[in-house]
């Protein structure tokens, strides 16, 4: 069910107007398909495993979106921060998969952010912050030789 998942929002955003780059443009193509996306809850940790299993970076995103309005607090957005972080740790990023990589990655960046204006310690945020960089930077190597 992932991969056709994937490949259904692949193609969606494939067949978008080249016209299409402000944000609100690209929200509206993600409106759309989070209309159509359902995990029931009973799914969800299995949908998360093979998402990460397989790499399936626009799923995971599709998934982050719709839950993470449903955080009541900082607390549970800082626990999803590091649930992103865990997923993106654990991908195998794949040749071309980087691009989606860095929807997850402006995330984290993003309720870290939004941690640090609502006044949550940098003790609490920092940990964060330092393991992504790792994860970041593997996935910036050159996959063409050895550097």
């Amino acid at each position: 069910m992932v991969v056709i998942v994937e490949a259904c929002i692949t193609t969606h955003f494939a067949h978008q107007p080249p016209s299409v780059a402000n944000d609100d443009q690209t929200a509206a193509g993600w409106v759309k398909v989070l209309e159509s996306l359902s995990i029931p809850n009973s799914l969800e940790k299995k949908f998360i495993d093979t998402c990460v299993g397989e790499g399936a970076v626009l799923c995971l995103y599709a998934d982050l979106l719709q839950r993470l309005p449903l955080c009541t607090s900082l607390l549970q957005e800082l626990s999803f921060a590091n649930s992103i972080l865990s997923w993106s740790s654990l991908i195998q990023i794949k040749a071309g998969h980087e691009t989606k990589m860095v929807l997850l990655w402006s995330k984290i960046m993003e309720l870290l952010c939004r941690q640090i204006g609502y006044g949550t310690p940098a003790s609490s945020v920092s940990p964060i912050l330092k393991s992504i960089l790792p994860v970041i930077f593997r996935a910036s190597e050159d996959k063409a030789s050895d550097g």
